[in-house]
């Protein structure tokens, strides 16, 4: 069986609810660091889609989540103005904590890659477009891979 991509957009809607429904394997989320955090716009997507009995379920409160979805692979892709060292040493990377420690593998998603491409504001247009390149890569192979 091939396997299926799927990009949903946000604001969620009626129509970006069918991630809830189909059969996708694959999954990108794409945004900046913002305060640390995902925008509150993909927040709330988050919130409104990944919803309880349709993306995880919980036995009892306490327990482990059972993940519900068939996406089994996801790429977060995340600009940044923060260096490496600073993320890591002083935040402790707080968008690598929210999607693969918290959301996805609590949907059920095995396999979680993820690129920050920094700096963004002194970046030049050569830089930016080899980073368009790789992300487009590194969509391909979460597709390709097996």
């Amino acid at each position: 069986m091939p396997l299926k991509f799927l990009l949903c957009l946000i604001p969620a809607t009626p129509e970006s609810r069918c991630f809830q429904h189909i059969s996708v394997h694959a999954s990108a989320f794409v945004h900046p660091n913002w305060w640390g955090m995902p925008p509150a716009i993909l927040v709330g997507w988050v919130q409104r889609v990944l919803t309880p009995a349709v993306a995880y379920k919980l036995d009892e409160a306490s327990g482990e989540p059972a993940g519900l979805l068939r996406v089994r692979r996801a790429l977060v892709l995340n600009t940044s103005d923060t260096t490496v060292e600073r993320e890591r040493d002083v935040f402790g990377d707080p968008l690598a904590q929210i999607w693969a420690a918290c959301v996805l593998p609590y949907v059920g998603v095995e396999d979680i890659r993820r690129k920050v491409f920094r700096m963004v504001t002194n970046s030049t247009a050569d830089q930016r477009e080899t980073w368009l390149k790789e992300a487009r890569e590194l969509a391909a192979a979460l597709v390709i891979d097996r």
